[in-house]
C-alpha cells in the first residue's frame, strides 16, 4: 500500500491491482466471516487502481476538478466522534483520512464510469 497526496493537501493511502502489495494483501486475508467485513471497510477508505496510470489519470482530474472532490468530502456526514486517541490532533487527522478514502472510492468510481462513456460515445 502506497501513499499519495493530492496537491500536498490531502494525503491518502492505495493499492495498484494486481502489485505486489495488492496481491499479499489479498493472500493473507483470511476467508473468515469477520475478516471478509473487515477487509471490505478497509477498502472503503484505501483506493485500489487498476494500474499507475489510472492513478495518475485519476489525480490530474481531481486537480482539475477539486469542487468535486470538495462536494463529495462534504456529503460524508458522519462526524466518526467514536474514534478513540489520546489527542484532539490525530483524531482529527484519522477522521479526516476516512473522510478522504471515501471520498475518493466515490469519485474514482464516477470518473471509470465517465471513461467508459467517452470510449463508448467515440466507438458509437
Amino acid at each position: 500500500m502506497r501513499g499519495s497526496t493530492i496537491e500536498e493537501t490531502y494525503s491518502y493511502k492505495y493499492f495498484i491491482k494486481d502489485g505486489l502489495n495488492h496481491i499479499l494483501h489479498e493472500f493473507l486475508a483470511d476467508d473468515d466471516h469477520e475478516a471478509i467485513w473487515a477487509r471490505n471497510r478497509f477498502y472503503k477508505v484505501v483506493v485500489t487502481y487498476n494500474s499507475e496510470i489510472e492513478r495518475e489519470l485519476f489525480e490530474e482530474y481531481l486537480i482539475k476538478n477539486k469542487q468535486l472532490f470538495n462536494d463529495e468530502l462534504s456529503k460524508n456526514e458522519d462526524s466518526y466522534d467514536w474514534i478513540y486517541s489520546e489527542n484532539e490532533g490525530e483524531r482529527r487527522h484519522i477522521r479526516r483520512g476516512i473522510k478522504t478514502g471515501i471520498a475518493l472510492n466515490c469519485l474514482i468510481e464516477k470518473y471509470r464510469d465517465s471513461q467508459v462513456l467517452q470510449i463508448s460515445y467515440r466507438e458509437g
